[in-house]
């Protein structure tokens, strides 16, 4: 072959080399680095994409063999109906504001979705509790209920 139409494909191949983000092809086309280093990097580089290229192989033809099917039961389920864990709330970094505003709406929401009226006195609402015990599932039978700890949150010692 004529060494002009060379010229041209090993310049544009050291150009990729010198800018490629896979690590090592830089190093096997680099003519200030030692001959010995460039064949060992040649030698990594074509080891590793081979080695690449046989573990890619072996997990698409897995896959092609061992094909994963993911179905939904429903995907129609509101999400007021799925069961959710109990959390936990630190009160370091919370906003407290938020939380009883969020609270104060999704009672009042309640109450009317259950046609009851909250109660216009400075006491504790005793509808409150029942609704405590729906929204967070809160068991009954503890040493304290829901309402005892408002009582304490809401009384001014």
């Amino acid at each position: 072959m004529n060494r002009k139409k060379i010229s041209p494909l090993v310049s544009t191949t050291e150009e990729y080399a010198a800018t490629a983000t896979v690590h090592g092809v830089g190093y096997v086309l680099n003519r200030d680095i030692p001959l010995v280093d460039r064949i060992l990097w040649l030698v990594l580089v074509t080891c590793f994409l081979s080695i690449s290229v046989y573990l890619s192989y072996n997990f698409y033809t897995d896959w092609q063999t061992n094909r994963v099917i993911t179905t939904l039961e429903s995907t129609t389920k509101p999400v007021t109906e799925l069961q959710f864990p109990a959390v936990t709330i630190c009160r370091e970094g919370l906003d407290m504001e938020a939380v009883k505003k969020a609270l104060e709406l999704d009672y009042e929401k309640w109450n009317l979705d259950n046609k009851r009226r909250k109660r216009s006195t400075g006491s504790v609402d005793p509808g409150l509790s029942e609704f405590l015990r729906e929204k967070f599932r809160y068991d009954d039978e503890a040493e304290y209920n829901m309402m005892d700890i408002l009582q304490s949150m809401a009384s001014p010692d």
